[in-house]
């Protein structure tokens, strides 16, 4: 399923984001 890995891949770029700008 491609939405699943669409998904996980949000996840991902949202972890790298908080990690990049930890507040």
């Amino acid at each position: 399923v491609p939405d699943d890995d669409h998904v996980e891949t949000e996840e991902v770029l949202l972890a790298k984001q908080r990690f990049m700008h930890p507040e």
